[in-house]
């Protein structure tokens, strides 16, 4: 282009188009090209001191930059916050952080927005119940008129890691490790409730990798106030599950609880928000607030260690007052078919009490393995009890005290076989009914073949543990 034809370009009517251009192109330079370009390092010092005086935590970044191409943006890149000689308390490889512009006129920065790319966080409680991360929180009087405030916005995690080391109330530390964490959490400018998305792909504790689950959570939190309306509101959180085995929190749960795995489920928790968040499971199930729904398919019961699972077509379960409840139904064991285990568990923290009621057809060669190597009743087992009975037997446990187990219920029994001492032949096509009375059994009518003859015979034992 020839110079004359350059000048013209500011002459006459199209003059007031060019220059307008050219603004407009400044100002794009200026506000979307320099910040990727320039950098805020010079601020890093200052930032990092007053990190390290609020928390006693030190800090570090290794660049900070001013961006608006996604709107006024500030993004740091490489931050550290030290914790640990083992690991950092949080690091991530990158933070942005959306705020508004005219606040600033008035000393104001209000965040819109945080996102954080690939963060690793580790949190440990101590024996005292108090997390590493408390101090973070600290609120400390603001210098130079500059307040700070997250009103409304959006909080993302992407790629993130969690560390839990938790040595309250146990004697060695449990350690948690979460990978993959996606989050999203979103607060209305216009509304005071908060809406959490999760998705974990692997949850495991301590060295169960291989028994890692798969967590989806979905929740709400109503009311204002706290960090993105975290404080004293009412939370709803739905859960699911895939891949799930209890032996995950096996450490928080009495000795006396068998073990459960299951394919898939999914459960619903409603509770004061403020006992969510205090990673604590002793508080939130002793709160009155806190009320649990669930289900799951296909689900797997370990009753013993040597002995075959029970597996479980449906389950079902709540937990409300300080008390849980659950229904099974269609549980198969070895031969035995339990229409449905209906249960309670009260104060399941403490020393509680199990009482659950079971109806079907058992086997009781099934039944004798049952009541050895869960009860420690031997007699079963020693008279070589074979055959079928319907049942219907409730039973009353209480946690801290096994062998104080009381059954109460009745055994019609169709065709059963038992040998009563070594050297005699099997007693055979039994056909009775035994109820049981807390530790007594009764044996109200039976009769069977013995050596070519009839046998009938009552009896009653005084207690099923001798």
């Amino acid at each position: 282009m020839s110079r004359s034809r350059i000048k013209s370009l500011f002459r006459g009517k199209k003059r007031a188009p060019t220059w307008a251009a050219l603004f407009l192109l400044s100002l794009v330079f200026v506000l979307f090209v320099l910040p990727e370009w320039a950098t805020l390092n010079r601020l890093i010092p200052s930032v990092s001191d007053r990190f390290r005086t609020a928390t006693g935590h030190p800090l570090s970044i290794g660049k900070i930059r001013l961006s608006f191409l996604t709107g006024p943006e500030l993004r740091l890149q490489q931050v550290v916050i030290g914790g640990s000689a083992e690991r950092p308390l949080a690091e991530a490889q990158e933070i942005r952080i959306g705020f508004q512009l005219l606040p600033l006129l008035w000393k104001r920065v209000e965040i819109v927005e945080i996102r954080l790319f690939e963060p690793a966080v580790s949190l440990i409680r101590n024996s005292r119940g108090e997390w590493n991360v408390e101090d973070l929180f600290r609120r400390n009087e603001q210098r130079g008129g500059w307040t700070v405030s997250v009103r409304s916005g959006l909080f993302t995690i992407r790629g993130g890691i969690l560390f839990i080391s938790d040595q309250s109330p146990f004697p060695e530390p449990l350690q948690w490790t979460a990978r993959g964490i996606e989050m999203v959490v979103r607060r209305p400018f216009w509304d005071g409730r908060v809406d959490l998305q999760v998705a974990v792909p692997a949850v495991w504790q301590g060295a169960l990798v291989e028994k890692a689950t798969d967590l989806k959570v979905n929740g709400r939190v109503e009311g204002e106030g706290g960090l993105f309306g975290f404080k004293k509101e009412t939370a709803r959180f739905d859960v699911s599950l895939n891949r799930f085995d209890s032996d995950l929190i096996r450490s928080y749960l009495p000795e006396t609880i068998p073990s459960v795995l299951f394919q898939s489920g999914r459960f619903t928790m409603v509770g004061r928000a403020a006992d969510f968040l205090s990673l604590s499971l002793p508080r939130l199930f002793r709160s009155p607030d806190f009320r649990l729904e669930g289900e799951s398919n296909r689900a797997v019961v370990l009753l013993a260690k040597d002995l075959a699972p029970m597996t479980i077509e449906r389950a079902t379960w709540g937990y409300d007052h300080r008390e849980g409840r659950f229904t099974f139904q269609n549980a198969h064991l070895l031969n035995s078919i339990l229409r449905e285990i209906t249960g309670s568990l009260s104060h399941p923290l403490t020393e509680g009490r199990l009482e659950m009621k079971s109806s079907g057809e058992v086997s009781l060669s099934d039944a004798a393995e049952v009541a050895l190597k869960r009860f420690g009743i031997k007699w079963p087992k020693r008279l070589k009890a074979d055959g079928m009975a319907e049942m219907t037997l409730t039973m009353k446990r209480p946690l801290g005290a096994p062998s104080q187990t009381e059954f109460y219920g009745d055994l019609l029994i169709h065709d059963g076989t038992i040998t009563p001492f070594s050297s005699f032949r099997p007693v055979q096509k039994i056909k009775g009914t035994i109820r049981m009375n807390g530790k007594n059994l009764l044996i109200e009518s039976a009769e069977g073949e013995w050596g070519g003859g009839r046998l009938t015979a009552t009896g009653k034992m005084p207690d099923l543990y001798e």
